[in-house]
């Protein structure tokens, strides 16, 4: 196999980046304020830091950012309909809101035949939010479907 320049220097960079996160994660390279810059320092070694943190890199980048998609299928003439159960619905969705499961939540314009809510929780709440809704128990949501829907641009 017959390697170019840039192919050996990226080969090299990584081994050696691998090595400084090895050793400073084993706890070999001592915790330092001045650890940047290039001064080693400190008596305590450090076991809390994991392997790439310092790349900007995240293994776990997709777990951060993984939302949950809640989409409701209204019943026709909803806007007339929902009228008795309106303020509990809106109070659920309120609550959860504050509690920062709920990022945003609203019906389809113009003829409401459906709503669109993003959940920063499990596939658990957002369906006890579904099966908790006075909309669904009074029989107005017909269809619904919960995604899992991964961020990747944006910020949510």
């Amino acid at each position: 196999m017959r390697l170019d320049f840039s192919s050996s220097f990226r080969i090299i960079f990584w081994m050696l980046l691998w090595s400084r996160q090895l050793l400073y994660c084993s706890g070999f390279v001592r915790k330092s304020a001045n650890f940047r810059k290039g001064t080693v320092s400190g008596v305590k070694a450090s076991f809390q830091r994991p392997i790439f943190q310092s790349l900007k890199m995240s293994t776990t980048s997709a777990a951060v950012s993984k939302k949950y998609i809640l989409e409701y299928h209204y019943v026709e003439n909803m806007v007339e309909r929902r009228a008795p159960y309106r303020a509990d619905h809106l109070s659920n969705a309120e609550r959860l809101l504050q509690d920062n499961i709920l990022i945003a939540g609203g019906a389809f314009m113009p003829n409401a035949d459906g709503a669109l809510f993003i959940f920063s929780s499990d596939y658990e709440t957002v369906e006890n939010f579904v099966q908790n809704d006075p909309y669904f128990k009074a029989g107005l949501i017909p269809k619904y479907s919960i995604r899992e829907w991964n961020v990747v641009v944006g910020k949510l």
